[in-house]
């Protein structure tokens, strides 16, 4: 059914799987804007360099540190703009905060415990297997960055060697980085337990809810959905939308000559090719309308470009499916679409602009789409529809 299930507001009902995936596009963009915010950090560490506050420090690192920080944020930003609840992105942003953290030690800057920061920040997605990972990757960055460093800072104490700075710095961190790891891990554990009870608890709720608005013949929505998804998306949320109504052509034909099952073949084999000419779009809602007649409702979709380009191959995968079948290659389809001008239209009039559009097609000779714009002539239902 491609959209994800909108339940009523009084019910609360939402799937954890759909909280987590619309939680890590929120996470990935702080995350990204903590990157973005990280990028002076070389330059405000050359000022103290300039003002005589560090003297272990060279303008070299300070550069070296507003690369890495440049680097990391621009390409973090590239992946979210892709693909912005990306496993990649979130994990990318993650282990390259540990590089920085690494790279800063190495180049003499006493950090220590920020090494757990990208840890930390791995709670906020909720989901205990990055914050291990993390953890894990972190341990080895902070190891790492004592045993680049040790050399230096063992200078300051003629009595130790690097080994044995290494040694006795890297056992103290461990504990401090374990006793931070347990609460960390006490704190995920709660989290995950916490989110799962409560989402698990309405599951059969929502069930129950979401049959009432399927088609059951096809799986997708049915029109009482459709009347939701309006509300949610343009009265609610004031997004400009596109609407797609779609008449299958000789549909009535198919039903008279081969029969009901034959009929609803085509309507489910329809239904498929329907949900895969719509999978790119996001948040796409599919509805059987009644009959022969499906809705396809497309929130924040205001390109009529790419709109004509989605109605084009539509009518061609359409053809494809049903060419070498006997009983249905006589199905077509009449479409008619509008582009929303503005989030306070009518549901019925958006909808009375689509289906006016199906008629303008089917008045000159069906197999066919058009959009409508205004301007466009009333067009007279053609006889027997």
């Amino acid at each position: 059914m491609h959209e994800e299930y909108i339940p009523d507001q009084t019910s609360g009902q939402y799937s954890y799987d759909r909280f987590l995936k619309e939680n890590n596009k929120i996470i990935n963009k702080v995350l990204n804007v903590v990157l973005w915010l990280s990028t002076p950090a070389g330059p405000l560490i050359a000022l103290f360099i300039l003002l005589g506050v560090f003297t272990s420090q060279t303008y070299l690192s300070c550069l070296i540190i507003m690369l890495i920080t440049l680097v990391l944020a621009v390409t973090h930003s590239v992946i979210i703009r892709k693909a912005p609840d990306s496993q990649l992105a979130r994990y990318f942003v993650l282990i390259g905060l540990d590089i920085l953290f690494v790279y800063m030690r190495a180049a003499n800057i006493n950090i220590i415990l920020i090494m757990f920061a990208p840890p930390l920040l791995s709670l906020l997605y909720c989901e205990r297997k990055i914050y291990l990972i993390t953890s894990a990757v972190s341990y080895v960055g902070m190891i790492a960055g004592v045993w680049l460093s040790a050399d230096h800072w063992s200078s300051y104490i003629p009595t130790e060697t690097s080994f044995v700075w290494f040694r006795a710095h890297a056992l103290s961190y461990t504990l401090e980085y374990l006793l931070i790891f347990v609460v960390g891990l006490m704190i995920s554990i709660l989290i995950n337990w916490h989110m799962g009870t409560t989402f698990s608890d309405k599951l059969v709720i929502l069930d129950k809810e979401r049959e009432a608005y399927t088609d059951k013949m096809t799986g997708l929505w049915n029109k009482m959905y459709l009347q939701k998804a309006y509300v949610k998306y343009v009265v609610q949320q004031r997004r400009l939308c596109a609407l797609i109504i779609v008449d299958l052509d000789n549909f009535k034909e198919v039903n008279d000559k081969f029969g009901h099952s034959e009929g609803d073949r085509a309507l489910v084999s329809f239904s498929r090719v329907f949900e895969k000419i719509m999978e790119s779009i996001e948040r796409a809602v599919l509805c059987r309308f009644g009959g022969d007649e499906f809705i396809a409702f497309l929130p924040e979709f205001d390109n009529e470009a790419a709109l004509n380009t989605v109605l084009s191959n539509l009518k061609n995968q359409l053809k494809m499916t049903f060419a070498d079948d006997e009983h249905l290659n006589r199905v077509t389809m009449s479409i008619g679409a509008v582009i929303m001008k503005n989030t306070y239209e009518e549901y019925t009039d958006l909808f009375e602009k689509a289906d006016n559009s199906v008629l303008y097609v089917k008045n000159r000779g069906k197999d066919g789409y058009h959009i409508y714009h205004d301007g466009d002539v009333k067009e007279a239902a053609p006889t027997g529809r």
